[in-house]
């Protein structure tokens, strides 16, 4: 039911919206950073990044042409020494993507720092996402640190498709799609789903209501929280 009222909001207000999407159509993607975050001066935009209002938090997408990497592994080998860090990485899939998916730990001036690496590897272009912060605020980052990444979205199917994070959380061999009835408006409605989507799409409004409540003392920049909120649960559940 939460899911369906949020669908309903996202519907009404979806067309009113003043977005605040970065578009980058150099590289054929955007990013809906949180509501505050400051874009950094860049020369090129083939490396793009965001820093959290407090500067607890960095965000940064890498892009490069197709050719660069020939598979996933080469990409996640290559690209995860320059952090000279550790961490596990699983693959999944992204839009017809090969991808890697992982935490990672690295020093920076003698700071330990904590984060999520996604690796993205296309025909056209391969993507480097990361976010991180130190790593003793990592657990309070962490909703932060997934809404951003998730907030990833390739051409154009990517804002009507869920993003990098959900579409990980969504994979599994066990993923069975089966009909569910929901109530809508007194109408039965048929819903072809699995457990798996609905489980992850329940997680993603948790994780966004977590992080709309940090803005409930800010009025400034509350509205704008609110109604990221709603565009990035419409997007999932499109």
């Amino acid at each position: 039911m939460n899911r369906i009222i949020c669908l309903i909001i996202s519907l009404l207000i979806l067309f009113e919206l003043d977005c605040e999407v970065v578009g980058v159509p150099d590289y054929n993607y955007s990013v809906f950073p949180l509501e505050g975050w400051v874009f950094q001066p860049y020369e090129n935009t083939d490396s793009l990044s965001w820093l959290s209002n407090d500067n607890s938090i960095a965000m940064s997408v890498t892009a490069y042409t197709g050719s660069t990497y020939d598979d996933i592994d080469y990409m996640f080998n290559n690209l995860s020494l320059e952090y000279n860090g550790s961490g596990n990485f699983v693959h999944f899939n992204y839009l017809n993507f090969q991808g890697a998916i992982g935490e990672i730990l690295f020093d920076i001036g003698g700071k330990k720092f904590k984060g999520w690496v996604i690796f993205l590897n296309g025909e056209e272009f391969d993507y480097h996402l990361n976010a991180f912060t130190l790593e003793e605020n990592f657990d309070n980052a962490f909703n932060e640190i997934q809404s951003v990444l998730d907030s990833f979205s390739y051409g154009e199917k990517g804002p009507l498709n869920p993003g990098p994070i959900s579409s990980f959380l969504e994979e599994s061999p066990q993923r069975q799609f089966k009909t569910f009835t929901v109530d809508f408006f007194n109408q039965k409605i048929s819903v072809l789903a699995s457990d798996y989507d609905l489980t992850s799409s329940q997680s993603l409004i948790e994780r966004e209501a977590d992080i709309m409540q940090n803005y409930s003392l800010d009025p400034s920049n509350f509205y704008n929280a609110w109604k990221r909120y709603y565009q990035i649960i419409f997007r999932d559940n499109y």
